[in-house]
């Protein structure tokens, strides 16, 4: 709703894509269909977006 850089917290802005996509990797480890999902899902965010933070 208010964009990715809204969900960043304490993590570095420049290495957040890195760190959601590392997560949805070792989900696709886990279980590779919710893995497959998430990573789907991933590749619909918009990482030039400003959005609001």
């Amino acid at each position: 709703m208010h964009g990715w850089p809204s969900r960043v917290r304490d993590r570095d802005p420049a290495t957040f894509r890195e760190h959601v996509l590392g997560r949805v990797a070792w989900a696709g480890s886990v279980d590779p269909v919710p893995g497959a999902r998430l990573l789907d899902l991933a590749g619909r965010i918009d990482w030039d977006a400003p959005g609001t933070a």
